[in-house]
């Protein structure tokens, strides 16, 4: 049995059917512990997100009074700050169509409390996450997160592909060498290359490019 301690909970995946993934980021608060494959792939778009310097799961519960007086409380997935200091936080749902009641009622709430306090807050569920073939990619590039490269390897392959828009990512195989692709898949992660990861699984044909400032 798997155990990862939050600031609010346990998690663990102890029981039938239950799943604990662990992501690992330097932008992680703590351990990043995921109770089901949505909330992975959700994680994952937010520390792919070159905008988001920390994320934190399960960082604090919220008490919110509902409808007649109850008070409820309320525990976001996770928490992520964004370069300009933004605060914001998610929830991961597989299916945000088809909460109870309930549920449906508190996030309202919750929606309405952050906004009132300046903080962003956003509900993903499984379409919208993975929507395209965007996590499909960054599951691929994340394996090479930690991948060594060193800076003359990033400069040739930066220098090979300059200004120029028409860079296929078989053309970065003379640069990089087809042993260095593990290489370029890590400059990718850390945005020093550019893909379009939306429309299509990266492949040979896929078009590489450097981030305009």
């Amino acid at each position: 049995m798997a155990k990862v301690k939050t600031a609010t909970r346990t998690l663990s995946n102890a029981g039938r059917l239950r799943t604990l993934v662990v992501a690992t980021s330097p932008k992680a608060v703590g351990q990043l512990g995921a109770e089901s494959l949505v909330e992975y792939d959700g994680l994952l778009e937010l520390i792919a997100d070159p905008d988001i310097v920390s994320v934190e799961v399960q960082p604090q519960t919220f008490q919110f009074v509902m409808g007649g007086g109850r008070t409820v409380s309320y525990t976001p997935d996770v928490r992520f700050t964004r370069r300009d200091g933004r605060i914001g936080y998610r929830e991961f749902k597989h299916d945000v169509t088809n909460l109870e009641p309930e549920l449906a009622a508190k996030l309202e709430i919750a929606r309405d409390s952050f906004a009132e306090q300046g903080y962003e807050f956003e509900i993903r569920d499984a379409t919208a996450i993975r929507k395209g073939f965007r996590i499909q990619n960054l599951r691929l590039l994340k394996r090479y997160a930690q991948w060594p490269v060193s800076p003359a390897f990033q400069r040739g392959v930066l220098e090979f592909v300059g200004e120029r828009t028409d860079i296929l990512l078989q053309d970065l195989f003379e640069p990089a060498g087809t042993g260095g692709l593990g290489g370029v898949y890590r400059m990718l992660w850390d945005h020093l290359l550019e893909a379009d990861l939306e429309t299509a699984l990266l492949c040979t044909a896929t078009r590489i490019w450097r981030p305009r400032s």
